[in-house]
């Protein structure tokens, strides 16, 4: 799950054009990661 997690939000960051939010990843995927999830990942900096 953090594999897919890290590949979803990388190819978030690339297709977007404007400010990217953990909440906004978190509604664009339908609520199947929180935003609580996405910051975990990115506080641990290990991906």
């Amino acid at each position: 799950m953090k594999h897919d997690l890290i590949k979803l939000y990388s190819d978030y960051l690339l297709s977007s054009f404007g400010k990217t939010t953990a909440t906004g990843l978190s509604n664009l995927s339908d609520d199947a990661y929180s935003h609580d999830q996405v910051t975990r990942l990115l506080s641990t900096n290990q991906f």
